[in-house]
Formats: structure tokens, C-alpha cells, sequence
């Protein structure tokens, strides 16, 4: 009988705790051995009583052993990590990075390892909803279905072969969830000042985007088709619409990428 893939989380934050726990799910089926390394024993303990396979520690023991190490820390904790963790980690391991900014060169200039993944999910992975997309240097096969695998767990996964791509997509889908519930926030209070409770204007406006939502993903219709479908000839949607298009809400999209993106290339450095 062959020994289960040992797989270590280095980080029980919103990330971390998200995947161990889509992960967890599939351990049996998988035959995955699942060990989730923090330094608070609080959210450790936590995502034990929540998930009873998981293995916790705060201890770094476990990566001399580990096939795979999944890092879910925050970018600038990666540089007192790397130095903390170098000496145990297991150099044949595959690695997967899910932190923000940070390039394959720079993991691969603190860690001897040769199969590096790097991965940028959004917050949705707490529901299994995530949006990720990610790419690899110096992966098997084997590593390609394991990664998607791992991704898909968490929601949907999307591999990229240039790397660019995955510092664009922390603009559009790790960021973007931050862009949506500020427009989504203001979309509240305004409807509140029309004179709705903010109860009753929440429940309108989160329906909306479901209903909007979920006939896009139906795909029965494009963003511009539903547009045009839901505008009748000098109605209440076109004398809206007249508005956001004169406020230029594309080019306004365009600067928020554009510096979004930058910063993820200046974390990369």
C-alpha cells in the first residue's frame, strides 16, 4: 500500500484555513495527508474542530517530509518565513505559492526547490468560489493534475503560460472582489437614499447582482447582449445607462487595472 501525498499549508489565515479545509473534504478520496503549519495555536484549533483530519502544528517538522507545501502567507512575512523554514523544508517538494506579488524567480532564489507553482485565488475560496489562476516553472505531469486538482477545490482554475498574466489577474480577480464590494456598497446606499430600509436595500441589490450573476453564467446571453435586452428605447435603463456611459466607467476601470497591477509588479520585485 503506498504511503498518502503529505501535503503542508504553511498559514491558517482566510487563505490558508480555505484551502485546508476544500482539501480536507477530498482527503479520504485523495488519500491526502493534510498538515496545516501556523503560529497561533487559536486558528490551528479552530480549523481542527471545523475539520477533523487535519493535522496541526506550529512547528516546521513536518516539511522535511512534505511532497507538497502549499504557502498561504502574506507577502512581506515571506522573507522572515524562507529564512525560518529553508533548513526543513524538503528541497524535492512541489511548492505553491498563493501569495500576492510574489514571482517564481523570487521563491526560487530563497529555496533550492525546481517545481514551483505559483497561484493568485480571491477570497470566493472560503465558499469554494474562487477564481484562480496561476502557472508553473519545472512541473511534471504529475504536478500539472495535482495543482489543478487543488485549485478546482477551492472553485474554478484557469493555467496561464506567462506569468504576467497571473500578476494581471491579482488586478482583475484577487483585487477585484475588493473593486465589486465597493461598487456593490455604494449601489447599497444609494438605494437606501431612494428611501428603502438598508435591510431592504441590501436584499435588493445583492438579488440583483445574483439575478444578473446567474444569467450571465448561463451563458445564454453576453454582458452587451443582456445590456441591450434589458434597455428599451427611451426607458429607465437607457436614461441610466445615459449616465454611466458619460461618466466614463471603462476608462475609470482601465486606471484602477492599471494601478492595481503595478503594485502586484512592484511586490514581484
Amino acid at each position: 500500500m503506498k504511503n498518502p501525498q503529505h501535503i503542508c499549508i504553511i498559514g491558517a489565515g482566510a487563505m490558508g484555513g480555505a484551502i485546508a479545509g476544500a482539501l480536507a473534504i477530498g482527503a479520504v478520496k485523495n488519500d491526502w495527508k493534510i498538515t496545516v503549519i501556523a503560529r497561533h495555536m487559536e486558528k490551528l484549533e479552530q480549523l481542527k474542530r471545523a475539520h477533523r483530519l487535519i493535522g496541526i502544528s506550529t512547528q516546521y517538522d513536518s516539511l522535511t517530509h512534505a511532497d507538497i507545501v502549499i504557502i498561504a502567507v502574506k507577502p512581506q512575512s515571506f522573507d522572515e518565513l524562507a529564512s525560518e523554514i529553508s533548513s526543513a523544508l524538503n528541497k524535492n517538494a512541489l511548492l505553491v505559492s498563493v501569495m500576492a506579488g510574489r514571482s517564481i524567480g523570487s521563491i526560487a532564489k530563497v529555496f533550492s526547490n525546481k517545481r514551483i507553482v505559483r497561484a493568485m485565488p480571491n477570497l470566493g475560496a472560503q465558499f469554494f468560489e474562487s477564481m484562480t489562476i496561476w502557472t508553473g516553472s519545472g512541473l511534471t505531469k504529475k504536478d500539472t493534475t495535482f495543482t489543478k486538482k487543488v485549485l478546482s477545490s477551492i472553485g474554478e482554475e484557469l493555467c496561464v503560460t506567462n506569468e504576467d498574466l497571473v500578476d494581471k489577474a491579482t488586478a482583475v480577480s484577487a483585487s477585484g472582489v475588493g473593486f465589486l464590494a465597493y461598487m456593490t456598497e455604494a449601489y447599497i446606499e444609494e438605494t437606501e437614499a431612494l428611501g428603502f430600509s438598508r435591510e431592504d436595500a441590501e436584499r435588493v441589490v445583492l438579488q440583483t447582482l445574483k439575478a444578473t450573476n446567474t444569467i450571465l453564467q448561463k451563458k445564454e446571453k453576453t454582458p452587451e447582449q443582456l445590456r441591450v435586452a434589458v434597455t428599451s428605447k427611451a426607458g429607465t435603463t437607457e436614461a441610466g445607462l445615459s449616465v454611466l456611459m458619460g461618466k466614463s466607467l471603462r476608462s475609470i476601470f482601465e486606471r484602477t487595472f492599471k494601478k492595481a497591477y503595478q503594485r502586484a509588479k512592484a511586490l514581484a520585485r
